[in-house]
């Protein structure tokens, strides 16, 4: 499977986890007839989402979505069947839809974690919404931020420079994968980007492969943006952050000068979100 394949996966994965809830209710009719909507209507939409004689695309998700928002308006799960209907037309190349079914999750009570921001960013980028865009953005960073203060698991920096600010988040326990970060936020409406600082145990299971002595404690540092990942250097031991920091500092500085944008899509081809969020913009105990 290729990485935009599996990450649009990880995100219908994401997106539905809102929308499950705990029920046991044996009901296998497809349709949302009934003029008054129950339990039994939540569970008939659940299943049709995870259809086993349908195929399950991302138009068939928007449709299924979208016909349940029709015919239960007044359900609290609503909300949650926006951001489904809304990565269902962002991977169906609807940008200005998905934008608006974003927005609507929002006004019915969603509270969208941040790498559903980035999605909504990437459709209001498509759409050429530029100051909802950037505004998607920032929550996404803001909400970072606020979730690693709450859990005061990372010592926290700001930078403001020419083209932004650069954040810094260097994580406290030494047993985590991530290390540190230091991602950058565009002035204006453009994606970030970051320089981080991990353990690679998937590389280092690779490495392992072609030579004895068992499985190393690879770390890497890596230029991410949100298409790439670049990397810049590795390590058989943890790398030091305050080593890296000028240099770092200075690659992110660079991008920011002329930051990345989401990429023009074939009609009817997925918008191109971001991937690697979760390491991104990295909370320990959420991955």
């Amino acid at each position: 499977m290729d990485k935009a394949k599996l990450a649009r996966t990880c995100r219908w994965i994401s997106a539905l986890i809102a929308s499950l809830i705990s029920l046991q209710m044996g009901v296998n009719q497809y349709g949302f007839a009934e003029t008054s909507c129950g339990l039994k209507d939540v569970t008939r939409y659940i299943e049709a989402l995870h259809s086993q004689t349908v195929e399950v695309t991302p138009a068939y998700r928007l449709k299924t979505a979208r016909d349940f928002i029709a015919a239960c308006p007044g359900r609290w799960e609503v909300r949650d069947a926006h951001l489904v209907a809304a990565r269902g037309a962002l991977d169906s190349g609807q940008a200005i839809l998905a934008a608006r079914h974003y927005q609507f999750a929002r006004k019915a009570g969603a509270k969208p974690p941040p790498q559903v921001l980035m999605d909504e960013m990437t459709a209001q980028l498509a759409a050429k919404r530029f100051a909802e865009a950037k505004a998607a953005r920032n929550r996404a960073v803001a909400d970072w931020l606020v979730a690693l203060d709450e859990k005061q698991v990372a010592t926290l920096t700001v930078k403001r420079v020419a083209h932004g600010l650069i954040y810094g988040a260097a994580f406290q326990d030494p047993k985590t994968d991530v290390q540190m970060i230091w991602l950058a936020v565009p002035n204006g409406p453009e994606l970030p980007a970051a320089i981080i600082l991990r353990r690679d145990s998937q590389r280092a299971a690779w490495r392992s492969l072609r030579r004895t002595g068992g499985v190393p404690d690879l770390h890497v540092a890596e230029f991410q943006t949100c298409r790439d990942r670049d990397l810049i250097l590795e390590s058989d031991g943890a790398l030091d952050p305050a080593g890296l920091e000028k240099q770092s500092r200075r690659a992110l500085k660079a991008y920011l000068k002329k930051p990345e944008t989401v990429s023009v899509s074939a009609p009817g081809q997925p918008v191109a979100s971001c991937l690697w969020m979760s390491t991104m913009l990295h909370v320990p105990g959420t991955d």
